[in-house]
C-alpha cells in the first residue's frame, strides 16, 4: 500500500509470519517482493520470531525453531530496516 503524507510517499507493508521455522524462512525469502525501492518501507505485523532473547523471550528453550530468525535479520540489514520500538525501549 503506498501513503502519500505531505508530498511524501511511503510503501506500507503488514506481515504475518507463519508459526512454523521452515514455512517462516521462505516466508521472510517472498517478503523482499514488497519492499519498495523508490519510497521509505514502513512494515509491521508479527513475525513469529525472537531477536532477541535476552530481553523478548521467558521461559523455554531461547533457541527452539528460531533458524528463521537468521533469514530475518539478514533481510532487516539488507533493507537497512529498524526496529524503532526497541530503539526506543533499549532494556525493556
Amino acid at each position: 500500500m503506498l501513503l502519500g503524507l505531505d508530498e511524501h510517499t511511503i510503501n506500507i507493508v503488514n506481515a504475518y509470519a507463519p508459526t512454523t521455522d521452515t514455512q517462516r524462512r521462505i516466508f521472510f525469502s517472498s517478503l523482499e517482493q514488497f519492499i519498495s525501492n523508490d519510497y521509505d518501507n514502513i512494515i509491521g505485523g508479527d513475525f513469529n520470531c525472537i531477536l532477541n532473547t535476552r530481553l523478548d523471550k521467558l521461559g523455554g528453550d531461547p533457541n527452539a525453531r528460531q533458524t528463521a530468525t537468521f533469514f530475518l535479520n539478514t533481510f532487516i540489514a539488507h533493507y537497512q530496516l529498524h526496529d524503532i520500538w526497541r530503539e526506543r525501549h533499549k532494556d525493556e
